[in-house]
């Protein structure tokens, strides 16, 4: 596996294969997804919401480092993991793109912690939530 802590940030260490190459059997969709989510073990990422045990979703942010205004530099990566069964990563050309898609993901899951779920604990992803 790839070590992204003395190799930089996931734009800097993903090929364009990984990004291609789908997982096999697995929850991961891709090569780079498993990559991934296994740097958010050790909690590599830049920003984190959701839970995917109590409210069954969950998804993490990788900040390019640096961002620029340069279109052959990704912005960034969001990675989602859904009721523990499914994991996919998006990559983010444009800084914009990644944070309006970041705050929406925010929004959604501030949303999700409300009195009729007992404030997430007990949900099975209600209707309400739309997870």
């Amino acid at each position: 596996m790839t070590d992204m802590a003395s190799n930089g940030t996931p734009m800097d260490v993903l090929t364009e294969k990984d990004w291609e190459t789908p997982y096999g059997l697995g929850k991961f969709d891709t090569v780079a997804s498993e990559k991934i989510w296994s740097w958010t073990l050790d909690s590599s990422q830049d920003d984190d919401c959701g839970n995917s045990v109590d409210w069954h979703w969950w998804a993490a942010r990788f900040d390019a480092e640096p961002v620029t205004d340069d279109p052959s530099m990704r912005a960034g990566v969001i990675i989602e993991e859904r009721s523990g069964a499914s994991v996919s990563a998006t990559r983010y050309d444009s800084t914009e793109e990644l944070r309006r898609d970041w705050e929406s993901r925010e929004r959604r899951y501030a949303e999700h912690v409300h009195a009729g779920c007992d404030d997430g604990v007990k949900c099975e992803g209600c209707a309400h939530c739309e997870f």
